[in-house]
C-alpha cells in the first residue's frame, strides 16, 4: 500500500530484498505480489520451518527457489509456461 501512494507507484519492481529482523516473512505476504511481480526476491529465514513456509508461499505466487546464501533465500519468477 505505501507504493500505492509514492513516486513510484507503477513503476515495475525488479529485484525485492527482505531483511526485517524477524518480521521478513510478514512483509513478505503483505507485499501485494498479486499487484506486484518482482523478478527476483531474496528474503532472510532463520529456521528449516519458516524457509518451507516462504517456499511454499512463493510457489504459490509463481517462484522457484534458486539459491541460498547464509539466511538469505532467492527466489525467481517462473516464466510463463515454465514448470
Amino acid at each position: 500500500e505505501l507504493l500505492d501512494h509514492s513516486p513510484l507507484a507503477g513503476c515495475p519492481v525488479d529485484l525485492l530484498d527482505i531483511d526485517c529482523e524477524g518480521a521478513d516473512f510478514a512483509v513478505l505476504r503483505g507485499f501485494g505480489l498479486e499487484k506486484r511481480h518482482p523478478e527476483i526476491i531474496c528474503i532472510e529465514s532463520h529456521s528449516a520451518k519458516e524457509e518451507e513456509a516462504v517456499a511454499d508461499f512463493l510457489a504459490g505466487h509463481d517462484y522457484r527457489a534458486i539459491g541460498k546464501y547464509g539466511p538469505s533465500l532467492l527466489f525467481a519468477a517462473r516464466l510463463p509456461g515454465a514448470r
